[in-house]
């Protein structure tokens, strides 16, 4: 039986896709101060921009937090879900600093371990379009725990998610040539079947995008949250499920990221067609690589059955918000979006489509007007009415 307490903070940013607009990013900086103790966590994070706040700002991190007074923001408790902390004269700082502590029990019985999200830990600006971030954590260990983090320093991160993780039972790390993996628990015919999977995506998306390889990947096995994400260049985190196939689908998927993880919008907004679509249709490239092209066709067919069988056929991307059901919400990006995909290699072969992939990595395509543009300019206005009508 294991006894661990997990600590998980994504903090949501986003790069801004093009040159003109690189100049005016507000690129936020974290450094995290994490004091572990045996029942306490004891946090100071520091929040530094490029320049100056705009009016307003605010950030919200969850109740069960301790939040220390400060002069340099007030505490608005009212809210059920979170407290807000508004900070003040924000317009004409570029620095300030929060601190707070958090209780935590693991508990004798406790098999999979308690997890924290989002701001459970981390200070979360409070809007649905974020600056890039960098976050650097600095870690006092004075308990009898283990932890693991993928967060001691990373810079101008392609996705959302940092990690930590406390436990009673020590972290093993496999690393063989390019890949690392971090796991509990695992036996050696699943940590050989994630590492030589793993090893042939990399060889087949780097074959694919042989400007802007993969040199090292870090995978972490987690055991705590039936999620998966990826977090920067070289860094993916897999919920721990056995079945193959699976384990597959997650690798494939969330690697794929580190070439298509340009939209600074969340996924509840149709630009988030540009991080997931695409992911999710190079993850269908592999499984025809690996399967061949009949089952690549049963594969498409099969998706697109799933979308016709909940009435979203015909639904467009650009209708993505916030109200959406979720479930409706995720298979409009990742499986329509894939779908669009497939109609633009079909359109274009599979050659120039690789092509095509390239210049959306390399031009940094972010949402859906440069999407469009890029279709339009270089492949004609037949293919862009086509795409454009489905988007």
């Amino acid at each position: 039986m294991k006894f661990i307490q997990f600590v998980y903070a994504s903090i949501l940013f986003v790069f801004i896709s093009c040159s003109a607009q690189e100049n005016n990013k507000n690129i936020l900086s974290y450094n995290i101060d994490l004091e572990i103790l045996n029942n306490t966590l004891h946090i100071s994070t520091i929040i530094q921009a490029q320049k100056s706040f705009e009016n307003n700002l605010a950030f919200k991190l969850d109740k069960s937090l301790m939040i220390k007074e400060s002069q340099y923001y007030s505490i608005d408790r009212t809210n059920p879900e979170f407290n807000i902390l508004k900070i003040k004269n924000s317009k004409n700082n570029k620095i300030f600093k929060i601190d707070y502590y958090k209780n935590f029990d693991i508990k004798e019985d406790d098999i999979k371990g308690i997890h924290f999200i989002d701001n459970q830990l981390i200070p979360i600006k409070m809007t649905d379009y974020f600056e890039s971030l960098n976050y650097k954590i600095k870690i006092r260990n004075k308990s009898n725990l283990y932890y693991y983090t993928n967060g001691l320093e990373c810079k101008q991160c392609t996705s959302d998610k940092l990690s930590f993780v406390i436990s009673k039972e020590k972290f093993t790390s496999y690393k063989n040539q390019k890949i690392k993996i971090i796991y509990q628990n695992q036996n050696d015919k699943k940590i050989d079947y994630i590492y030589n999977t793993s090893n042939d995506i990399l060889k087949y998306y780097n074959h694919i995008f042989k400007n802007d390889k993969i040199d090292d990947l870090t995978i972490y096995i987690n055991d705590y949250y039936n999620y998966s994400f990826f977090s920067s260049k070289n860094f993916i985190s897999i919920q721990n499920i056995d079945n193959e196939k699976g384990n597959l689908y997650l690798l494939c998927h969330e690697i794929a990221h580190k070439w298509f993880s340009k939209s600074k919008n969340i996924n509840s907004n149709p630009n988030a067609f540009l991080n997931e679509g695409f992911a999710e249709y190079l993850s269908y490239m592999y499984y025809r690589y690996k399967y061949g092209n009949t089952e690549f066709e049963n594969l498409i067919k099969r998706k697109q059955q799933e979308i016709n069988s909940l009435g979203i056929s015909n639904k467009e991307i650009s209708a993505i918000n916030k109200k959406m059901d979720d479930k409706i919400r995720e298979k409009l990006l990742y499986v329509k979006g894939a779908l669009i995909c497939y109609e633009i290699e079909k359109n274009l072969g599979e050659d120039e489509f690789i092509i095509f992939l390239n210049k959306m990595n390399d031009f940094e395509i972010s949402n859906l007007e440069e999407f469009l543009t890029l279709i339009k300019d270089d492949y004609g206005i037949s293919l862009y009415d086509n795409i454009k009508h489905i988007l």
